[in-house]
């Protein structure tokens, strides 16, 4: 009996229930079907209804529920950053000896959807931001009192996920944003329910319109067929569990790499940002390992198609118990700007999500595209999740670019959430709206810099007509 009574286990064995709830409803209901909703997203919404968010019928731990998102993070990073990495052909070779010339011959090895999904990450965070803060100035001069807080939650709350929301939110009742973390959380909760909302119908319009990324076919898994074929090395064990204890390894390489950096620092604050960072470093270790792996007789340690597998489930459960832990708590009269500015930001979000597609990505535009939206309204596994209604096995090279980008997004990011989202909470409401026109404008002009850089490294392109959501591309018109 005292195995099952913190409730951890039912929890678990709850969300295992969503999963198969969903999947039944997904089967067995047309209308369901025919919306193409990812069916782990109902399950979460599922049990965001039934749990202690909602109707209170599922006694659902979010303490577990936000740890179990918090380590599936790694997990895909790692399982992703084994697989094989996809050719990108040759390197770009610069005739000339300038500057631009020379920076692009640096970064012709990162694949050019990595570089899109590096640069546009923050780029998108940063409109948000922008949207979120005009929103607030606006409501000031109108309505009442609002905290730019609640403005600077679209970008934490959409694109960081409910952690960094909570977190921050809580921090900032301090400095007058009254109830910040029921805030972060109810805006978190918002882009969930937007991300499954727009993100399908997003996916039903482009393939009504004919916007899809037509009959290519990944390169990268070419050899998995012939992989899967060969005897197992593993003897009489089970390939899987191979695969499992790889991944495990490779984790806790990654833990000895965290609590020796933490214990360095030795501070408890700039300790937890680093276990806050944990997936990069997994991915870090994953891609070094594939490297020495790829030089020598090891090459095939990794089963591309399990590692893919392994990737998949923890998205699913990710997504089903991030989605799940959200407890939208009592927002008191911030309900209405927060409902307002999850709007507005979201459909900002999709419209540039949606211009950028075939400006961005030279391939499989609309399942980079798909992905990127998803996890800029919710988190990494609710866009790995939407990207299962285009690649069901994730086997393409938008799951991959979306690891290796999320994780170069960090480099560009940084400097925004370090100092430029936090200027406008701090001297409230003294310093209003002074120091909010102030990071308006950080924001905008970082947003040019970036843009900048883009387009002179490639491969950002203004393709014309401008005002076209998917514009023909020049070697499409020359084929």
């Amino acid at each position: 009996m005292q195995y099952w009574q913190d409730g951890g286990v039912l929890t678990l064995l709850y969300v295992a229930v969503l999963i198969l709830g969903a999947r039944q409803l997904h089967r067995s209901i047309p209308a369901v079907r025919a919306l193409a909703v990812p069916p782990v997203l109902v399950a979460g919404l599922l049990g965001l209804l039934l749990g202690g968010g909602g109707l209170g019928v599922l006694p659902l731990q979010s303490d577990l529920l936000e740890m179990v998102v918090y380590h599936s993070l790694p997990i895909i990073y790692i399982a992703m950053g084994l697989r094989r990495a996809v050719p990108s052909g040759r390197p770009t070779s610069s005739a000339g000896g300038g500057l631009v010339a020379r920076l692009r011959q640096m970064v012709s090895a990162v694949p050019p959807a990595v570089r899109s999904i590096g640069l546009a990450i923050p780029i998108l965070a940063m409109s948000q931001g922008i949207i979120g803060l005009l929103v607030v100035l606006a409501w000031n001069g109108v309505v009442g009192p609002l905290h730019p807080g609640v403005g600077i939650m679209v970008p934490l709350g959409f694109s960081q996920g409910p952690g960094q929301a909570l977190s921050l939110g809580k921090a900032w009742e301090g400095m007058g944003m009254v109830e910040g973390a029921q805030i972060g959380l109810a805006m978190a909760t918002l882009g969930y329910v937007f991300c499954a909302l727009f993100g399908v119908a997003y996916f039903h319009i482009a393939r009504w319109r004919g916007w899809t990324d037509g009959a290519e076919t990944d390169a990268a898994d070419g050899n998995e067929a012939k992989r899967v074929t060969e005897s197992e090395e593993g003897g009489e064990m089970e390939r899987l569990s191979v695969q499992l204890a790889i991944v495990g390894a490779v984790y806790l390489v990654v833990w000895f790499i965290l609590s020796g950096v933490a214990g360095l620092l030795g501070d408890g604050q700039n300790a937890g940002m680093v276990y806050g960072f944990h997936f990069i470093i997994a991915l870090l270790v994953a891609l070094a390992l594939r490297k020495v792996a790829d030089r020598t007789r090891w090459a095939d340690f990794a089963d591309d198609r399990l590692m893919g597998r392994i990737a998949g489930v923890a998205v699913d459960v990710g997504a089903v118990c991030a989605i799940a832990a959200v407890r939208p708590d009592r927002v008191g009269s911030a309900l209405l700007p927060v409902l307002l500015l999850a709007l507005v930001g979201v459909t900002v979000t999709v419209v540039i999500c949606l211009w950028l597609a075939r400006r961005i990505f030279p391939t499989h535009p609309l399942s980079h595209s798909l992905v990127l939206f998803g996890a800029m309204t919710g988190t990494l596994p609710t866009g790995l999740a939407l990207l299962r209604l285009t690649d069901p096995d994730l086997s393409g090279p938008a799951a991959r670019n979306m690891v290796a980008g999320a994780s170069l997004s960090v480099l560009f990011a940084a400097p925004v959430l370090l100092v430029l989202l936090p200027m406008p909470v701090a001297g409230w409401p003294e310093s209003f709206p002074l120091r909010t026109w102030q990071t308006v404008g950080g924001l905008s002009a970082y947003v040019v810099v970036l843009a900048g850089l883009w387009w002179l490294l490639g491969p950002f392109r203004l393709l014309r007509p401008l005002a076209s959501p998917w514009p023909e591309r020049p070697e499409e018109g020359a084929s």
